[in-house]
């Protein structure tokens, strides 16, 4: 899978898609993913917005539809499997869309960093994974 920053193409095992909104890098230095458009390449994963908790929800998209993570906006904490995990930059909101840094995505997702590279001279992320699959 591949993102670009200013780029509003998501690329999945060679077949590109549009997206609304294009990865980019914080003011911390860490590229933020817009966590819609990361679940649409992600297979059993599903994305829910909690509107009256400001927060994003995660959840599998088996039958079981089981929790898997709530990450509020503005917070430096989410809830992954019942247990607070530490985020590296807090969830943020920009375009009407959640974006959460690439490295906690992973780790929600369980993409390891080795499955992860950043071509700073394209500004490309591109993610090296098994169950990547595209819809």
């Amino acid at each position: 899978m591949c993102l670009s920053l200013n780029n509003n193409t998501l690329t999945v095992n060679g077949i590109e898609k549009s997206v609304r909104v294009s990865p980019y890098v914080s003011e911390n230095g860490y590229v933020m993913l817009p966590l819609r458009e990361l679940a649409t390449a992600l297979p059993n994963l599903e994305v829910a917005w909690d509107k009256e908790r400001n927060t994003a929800c995660l959840y599998t998209a088996d039958r079981w539809h089981d929790l898997l993570a709530e990450i509020p906006l503005e917070s430096q904490t989410a809830s992954f499997h019942g247990q607070t995990l530490a985020l590296r930059e807090p969830a943020t909101e920009k375009d009407g869309r959640t974006f959460l840094s690439l490295r906690d995505a992973a780790n929600i997702c369980g993409i390891r960093n080795s499955e992860i590279t950043w071509d700073a001279e394209t500004q490309t992320v591109r993610i090296d994974k098994d169950f990547i699959t595209y819809t």
